[in-house]
């Protein structure tokens, strides 16, 4: 997740591409790197903007990972730091193998859309398939990559209500999200979840980068039942201490998690609606994922898990993909109480007073570019 071949020509600097590049040279038969592009950034654009800002214009944020008929689903990147202080959820499939293919069938239809990365460190698009940067062929390879991803998921619509077993106790929804492609399987799912969820059932939402969409934020607040929203704070932002402009990212959340406090806390929705910030001394958080429990009870019975932060980009630009698993199984929703759990033990609430604190002050002008920006963080 997260590669691409934005910005991936530069010899100084570590990326998959200078990673992967010597896996391709050694076995070429057996090593495939498809580096995906956004058709929305222009090569004049990519050129001006910083490789640290490349990836607001949309980029390939799946994590998926598929061994035979084994799935692992994540929202984590394979760097160090997720294997060693980055807090983040995963969760592993076995003996799916109708889950496994889909998930297979997406990955291929991205990669056959994406740049391969030759042994010479060359880029190169499958003569099939339309160049997304060539101004004559965006709109034939926009087309490309909605029809080749709806084809995928019709055909699994089809599969599923022909084989679903009746014994079965957990059923996992696969959910696909690429706005710029018109593909809104996860926003439709997220979207009816959150507005039929009953009186005194209540919701917990996590998301490393919170700017959620105006049309869940109003769902939320028009909603009858309890929320718990988790983000990072400054802290456990992963931009935190970053060089430059990217330094400034953490003030931009701080922002926006003020407006949406502020919208929230309005009427009855201030006892329904608690924020809360991940705070754990040396770690970084990029958990995303929702929990769901009904009226009655103190397990979840729904978890939707992946890569999907619920905002403006993963909406409308990125490529994203998550799981919606609804179970009855005890001892499967006793997991999923622990996690979640974990994870909001390192929570604190936020209130009128954390605003007030120094270290969230916002500067004027940092306001107004994160206005500006909005929909891009």
């Amino acid at each position: 997740g997260g590669a691409g071949a934005s910005g991936a020509s530069s010899e100084t600097s570590s990326t998959s591409r200078t990673i992967l590049l010597p896996l391709v040279g050694r076995h070429p038969e057996r090593v495939t790197v498809s580096l995906y592009h956004t058709p929305n950034m222009p090569r004049a654009v990519e050129r001006l903007l910083p490789n640290k800002f490349k990836e607001t214009l949309g980029l390939q944020h799946m994590k998926i990972h598929v061994f035979d008929d084994t799935i692992l689903m994540t929202g984590a990147n394979l760097s160090e730091d997720y294997f060693t202080n980055r807090q983040d959820r995963y969760v592993v499939v076995r003996d799916a193998p109708q889950l496994a293919e889909f998930c297979e069938k997406i990955i291929s239809v991205v990669s056959t859309h994406s740049y391969q990365l030759r042994s010479d460190n060359s880029l190169a698009m499958d003569s099939k398939v339309p160049d997304p940067l060539a101004l004559l062929s965006k709109r034939a390879y926009t087309d490309s990559m909605k029809k080749s991803i709806s084809d995928v998921i019709k055909e699994e619509k089809v599969e599923v209500t022909a084989h679903v077993p009746k014994e079965s106790d957990t059923w996992i929804c696969p959910l696909v999200q690429m706005g710029l492609y018109g593909v809104r399987n996860d926003q439709e799912a997220t979207s009816a979840l959150l507005e039929g969820t009953e009186r005194q059932s209540s919701v917990s939402l996590a998301t490393g980068y919170l700017n959620l969409t105006d049309e869940y934020v109003d769902i939320i607040r028009e909603s009858k039942a309890k929320f718990r929203v988790l983000t990072a704070s400054p802290q456990a932002n992963g931009f935190l201490g970053a060089a430059g402009p990217a330094g400034h990212v953490p003030y931009a959340y701080i922002y926006i998690a003020r407006w949406f406090y502020e919208r929230m806390r309005s009427g009855e929705r201030s006892d329904r609606v608690r924020l809360e910030e991940y705070t754990r001394e040396k770690w970084t958080f990029h958990a995303k994922g929702l929990w769901y429990y009904l009226s009655d009870s103190l397990l979840p019975v729904m978890t939707l898990i992946g890569s999907s932060n619920f905002g403006h980009r993963s909406v409308s630009r990125d490529l994203e993909l998550q799981f919606g698993i609804v179970t009855k199984n005890e001892r499967l929703r006793e997991s999923l109480e622990i996690e979640h759990e974990d994870l909001f033990s390192y929570s604190d609430a936020i209130t009128d007073e954390t605003f007030r604190r120094e270290d969230r002050r916002v500067h004027w002008l940092q306001a107004l570019v994160t206005r500006a920006i909005w929909s891009f963080l």
